[in-house]
């Protein structure tokens, strides 16, 4: 008599830890797999030398590669990348002046925040606009965005320098 309601116990033990696995598993939100992440459509447009735009769907990405981007024939930002591999800004020059040249040692990233901090000192005193300082700043914040992209693999680049999704 007791083995059977031990049996009872357990099997009543089992269906309980059973039921309790199934509702956690139910309140765990689903994660998307890559088919329900499938892109619809993407484009790759050349801007010119150095810029493009990829188009994934409804998102634009700003692309960049190899050479001298001139923005109002005052600020020249020069760009490096290895076929598929991150962006990196390599100066930016005012009036063909390198501010990387007086920046700090650091990374890139830390050199261009200090360009970024000359330019918008050059701003305030009417040297440049303010919006040419804001679209450098920009700029940089479209590189951090590709090389994300880039890093998770997300983006990469054909042998002809055009981007691409990787679905």
């Amino acid at each position: 008599m007791y083995q059977g309601n031990g049996y009872l116990l357990a099997t009543g033990v089992v269906l309980i830890v059973g039921l309790f696995i199934v509702w956690i598993l139910c309140l765990i939100p689903s994660v998307d797999t890559p088919r329900n992440n499938k892109v619809k459509s993407q484009k790759f447009e050349r801007l010119n030398r150095v810029e493009g735009i990829l188009t994934v769907d409804d998102k634009q990405i700003p692309t960049f590669n190899v050479g001298h981007l001139t923005l109002d024939e005052t600020i020249t930002i020069k760009f490096y990348n290895n076929l598929g591999k991150k962006v990196q800004v390599t100066d930016i020059m005012l009036h063909e002046q390198s501010l990387f040249a007086y920046a700090p040692l650091g990374s890139w990233r830390d050199k261009a925040d200090f360009s970024v901090q000359v330019l918008k000192h050059n701003a305030h005193s009417g040297t440049i606009s303010m919006d040419l300082a804001d679209e450098v700043s920009n700029i940089l914040v479209d590189v951090e965005n590709l090389n994300e992209y880039i890093e998770e693999g997300k983006v990469t680049q054909k042998q002809n320098e055009d981007y691409v999704w990787v679905y």
